[in-house]
């Protein structure tokens, strides 16, 4: 299968925020619904 750049960066973003949460999923899906909450709001 041919490898796209958009899904490519997508994973590396994912990781790179996950690494910030300190490897903790539930820890990041409450930062991204914070920030989902915050954007709506604005």
């Amino acid at each position: 299968m041919k490898r796209d750049p958009i899904v490519e960066e997508i994973h590396q973003t994912r990781q790179k925020l996950l690494e910030e949460c300190g490897g903790d999923i539930n820890q990041l899906m409450d930062r991204l619904k914070a920030t989902e909450i915050h954007a709506w709001s604005a």
